[in-house]
């Protein structure tokens, strides 16, 4: 039997936007299809936004998309049917970039380890850093040493201002393959050498392999294509700008799209899609509790036990986020028409982090071995918690078990340990009522081993050897990767109860 088209499976499966759609302004207040959380978590981020800024949101939860349009005017914020408006995506495009890679890569076009110059016309200049090579991998994940942006850009970047660039004025920042340093140029560079590889143009190679295949027929990296459909960009102050007119790096940030064809692209990773899922590999561990895949990267969740996907993008005219959770089938996406410049853009990341957690939550009190307990909302019914919680009420004093609640000064602040009896721990930095970190810990003779699962977590388990002596607790390190955990542990713990 002949398989349907991803694009077509995905149309049988969605009843897309139907969630938010009017034809005229409403009140946000009064907007029935809102719940009070949203409403709440727009005002709270969006209202500091200038009049006339426009938000296009899509929620997705298993093969639902709910739309939500927003926008300020004259200081008030309404809802909007908006979810066919284009927006630029800024650095999102780096992922299509590098799904764009997969795929030839999939067709052994490209070889994710092959060095750039097996393509490149010519040598790039030689640095003490280059005792490794930049390959595509390390251009996609952002490892190649590349700096942000070369250091003659200019407007209408050419390709013989990037030529001389690279042989006369390349300078890495670090030995490619061994530390994460996110490059605009590193993108648009293999976006650059696809083109090469294959003599077809970035937009061609977009309509081949992605836009046709997954119905995204809005999206597109020439603006004329779609004009009609674009909401016009604005500065940090509000007023209207051009649009960014894509050059030889267009790959790192030149894509305009709509949360719909978003909403399609999402969707297929949910699917078994190889080249998504081929994508989606980690290909870089990070010590700051973030991995990389091959575009995205990769946020970890809980200690590590789930991971969302997450790319967002800023120009000067748009801020852009998408997150994406596998576990859930769940994702949020955002476009607007708010400058990255403007001093709350980063606004857009934390509402896009907060409904997407809203929508995990939902889905954890289904299922509650979701995760374990990565946010404060799951700890407090799973044992963990304030002062007051059921669980430290039964502590006892003993001078032979690590059992209790454990202090200790620094510079001025009274640091909290709790080691609960069902090896649940939990720290507690600011003395405010809502703990910190919190997760599990297991005593083997004088060695213990600790795993964190929530709140500022740490992805890896860390091992000590502990003392109890006259009321005084301390650890020694055996093995622990996360520096925050084993500086959180020195010097003397005393006994609290």
């Amino acid at each position: 039997m002949k398989s349907i088209p991803i694009a077509l499976a995905l149309f049988l499966t969605l009843f897309l936007c139907l969630g938010n759609i009017l034809v005229a302004q409403t009140n946000l207040d009064n907007d029935k299809y809102l719940s009070i959380s949203r409403k709440d978590l727009i005002t709270k981020y969006v209202s500091g936004f200038p009049n006339n800024t426009q938000l296009s949101i899509a929620i997705i939860s298993d093969n639902n998309v709910n739309c939500i349009g927003i926008e300020k005017i004259n200081n008030h914020l309404v809802t909007i049917n908006n979810q066919d408006s284009v927006f630029e995506i800024g650095s999102i495009t780096k992922l299509f970039t590098s799904t764009l890679l997969a795929n030839l890569v999939n067709e052994k076009v490209l070889n994710l380890n092959d060095p750039i110059e097996s393509v490149l016309p010519y040598e790039l200049k030689q640095t003490v850093k280059n005792r490794n090579l930049i390959t595509f991998k390390t251009l996609a994940n952002h490892t190649s040493g590349l700096p942000r942006m070369p250091d003659n850009i200019a407007m209408a970047y050419d390709s013989i201002q990037l030529r001389y660039y690279l042989q006369k004025q390349l300078n890495l920042n670090s030995v490619p393959g061994e530390k994460y340093n996110y490059s605009n140029l590193g993108a648009g560079l293999l976006g650059y050498l696809m083109e090469l590889k294959t003599g077809k143009s970035y937009e061609q190679l977009l309509l081949d392999k992605i836009f046709l295949k997954y119905d995204m027929s809005s999206t597109s990296s020439e603006l004329d294509k779609i004009e009609d459909l674009v909401v016009q960009g604005r500065d940090s102050s509000g007023n209207i700008i051009p649009n960014y007119q894509p050059d030889i790096l267009k790959a790192a940030g030149g894509i305009l799209s709509n949360v719909k064809d978003l909403s399609y692209y999402v969707l297929a990773n949910f699917t078994s899609d190889p080249i998504l899922a081929f994508q989606r590999q980690k290909t870089y561990t990070s010590k700051e509790g973030m991995d990389l895949a091959l575009g995205w990267h990769i946020k970890k969740i809980g200690g590590g036990a789930c991971n969302w996907y997450f790319h967002n993008g800023g120009m000067d005219g748009y801020r852009s986020c998408l997150y994406m959770d596998l576990n859930t089938k769940s994702a949020v996406i955002i476009l607007s028409n708010l400058s990255a410049f403007h001093p709350q853009s980063g606004n857009i990341d934390q509402l896009c982090f907060d409904l997407l957690k809203e929508v995990f939550l939902a889905k954890a009190k289904v299922n509650p071995t979701l995760c374990e307990a990565p946010f404060i909302e799951m700890a407090l019914t799973k044992g963990w918690g304030t002062n007051m919680n059921d669980s430290i009420k039964r502590l006892s004093k003993s001078g032979k078990r690590i059992t209790g609640v454990w202090q200790k000064q620094v510079s001025g602040r009274t640091i909290t340990r709790t080691f609960m009896p069902d090896h649940k721990v939990q720290s507690d930095f600011m003395g405010d009522p809502e703990i910190d970190i919190w997760g599990y810990y297991l005593v083997n003779g004088k060695e213990i081993e600790f795993r964190d699962i929530g709140g500022a977590a740490c992805n890896n388990p860390g091992h000590y050897k502990y003392r109890i002596r006259a009321g005084k607790l301390s650890f020694t390190l055996i093995d622990d990767s996360c520096d925050g955990r084993s500086s959180g542990l020195s010097g003397i713990w005393t006994r609290v109860k």
